[in-house]
């Protein structure tokens, strides 16, 4: 039998996904109200980025859909406004991700739960 999952996400409070969200260079984080079931999915996850935030290059191990819905952020070298949407196919790294000068919030989209891989050093710049 299928499932149908609502909940409004305008009145859940924003939370922290994990450390990994802050970035202790600028002092800004993420902020996400999630929407699903942890352990299985699917993942609909509403994402804040505070101004200037910085999100290493990554990859996940699921396809993603990010829609943009208020202010900007750089996806690597490509500026996403609102009502952009982008589509990661799953173990592609990408990034980093810049949120504009005043933030960014986009609804991201999984079948299943997501792993995050970062990606560093040398791996990072190519």
């Amino acid at each position: 039998m299928g499932r149908v999952l609502t909940r409004k996400l305008d009145e859940m409070p924003w939370g922290q996904p994990s450390a990994s969200s802050f970035d202790k260079e600028r002092g800004t984080r993420i902020h996400i109200k999630f929407l699903g079931e942890r352990g299985t999915g699917p993942w609909v996850l509403w994402t804040r980025y505070e101004p200037n935030h910085i999100q290493p290059a990554h990859s996940h191990d699921e396809d993603e859909v990010i829609y943009v819905m208020e202010g900007q952020v750089r996806v690597g070298e490509t500026l996403c406004g609102p009502g952009t949407a982008i589509f990661v196919e799953k173990n592609t790294r990408y990034g980093p991700l810049v949120a504009g000068p005043l933030g960014v919030v986009f609804l991201r989209a999984t079948p299943e739960g997501l792993a995050w891989t970062p990606v560093s050093g040398a791996a990072a710049k190519k």
